[in-house]
């Protein structure tokens, strides 16, 4: 299930590539795990290219509103997507 799409530039990227996207579930069309998880599939483009050329997942944990949060900190690790 697609939910947002989110594209980072060179101002909301650091030198080193780093950037911080929060993820918020606004309306439940799954059940519950426990955990509470999502897997965000990150992918990687070439400069003027509208066809990824790397991807990375990462599971994330959504915690209840006014809880306390455990950040997801991760290395991506991109592995190159085949030419169409």
């Amino acid at each position: 299930m697609v939910g947002y799409a989110y594209a980072s530039n060179a101002v909301a990227t650091d030198s080193s590539g780093r950037f911080s996207l929060q993820v918020v579930r606004e309306i439940r069309r799954i059940p519950r795990t426990d955990p509470d998880t999502a897997t965000i599939e990150f992918h990687g483009y070439a400069a003027n290219s509208s066809s990824p050329v790397a991807l990375a997942l990462v599971r994330a944990r959504f915690f209840p509103q006014d809880s306390l949060v455990i950040v997801t900190d991760a290395e991506l690790r991109f592995v190159l997507v085949p030419p169409p």
